[in-house]
């Protein structure tokens, strides 16, 4: 990375700003769409990925090590929903990756909710819902934190929107543990999962409205 990558060359006049004295960044407002869906899909992305094993071997009777496999289809298939999220958002237009990421939020929201009602069907249902799920984690996650962030700031201005969103993003990773935690022990599984859909669901309409936004703007403007 060292010997090959190079930076860009920094605008002539512009000066650093600490991301978090950055009035511009923290005033753009699609920035701050992003940054709020990002908190929640990590929140979600971080319950699955370290409590998915735990669910399986208490609630589905799993085997330690069948759990710890059979989650990692969260992952496995996550990858896949990046290259769709990614190829889909290119094919309807670079200005449309909100939409893509907010539809893939609402389907996540969706998968959430059904997912413990039918996880103990068998298990390839089980895994089915959980590589879906995957998918429709990761997919969003990766547009909202690469190309959505970097188009939604000027090019001197990605580092810092960079750190912003994933700054933010990483709260929803801290509190994680906790939500989960008090979730399932207090209410039951079935309450943590409803909880789960209902952030993914809010952070898919954060987006949309941020997009509906932005379509009236451009009508008023054309």
């Amino acid at each position: 990375f060292f010997s090959f990558a190079r930076d860009k060359e920094r605008k002539a006049g512009t000066k650093f700003v600490w991301p978090g004295m950055d009035r511009e960044l923290w005033g753009n407002r699609r920035l701050r769409a992003i940054a709020f869906m990002y908190f929640c899909v990590k929140l979600l992305r971080y319950a699955f990925l370290f409590w998915l094993p735990y669910y399986m071997t208490r609630e589905l009777r799993y085997r330690p090590e069948d759990a710890g496999y059979s989650s990692a289809i969260f992952e496995f298939v996550g990858f896949g929903g990046v290259l769709l999220a990614g190829y889909t958002s290119e094919r309807v237009g670079s200005g449309k990756r909100l939409w893509v990421a907010s539809t893939m939020m609402f389907g996540l929201a969706l998968l959430c909710v059904v997912y413990p009602h039918v996880s103990a069907m068998s298990t390839w249902v089980n895994l089915a819902m959980i590589g879906l799920i995957g998918a429709f984690t990761f997919g969003p996650d990766t547009l909202m934190a690469g190309p959505a962030t970097q188009e939604a700031v000027p090019p001197e201005k990605v580092g810092g929107a960079a750190g912003m969103v994933n700054g933010i993003g990483s709260l929803g990773q801290i509190l994680s543990p906790l939500v989960v935690n008090i979730l399932s022990e207090r209410f039951g599984w079935g309450t943590l999962f409803a909880m789960l859909g209902m952030m993914a669901m809010v952070g898919g309409m954060v987006l949309a409205m941020e997009m509906r936004q932005h379509w009236r703007v451009a009508r008023e403007e054309a």
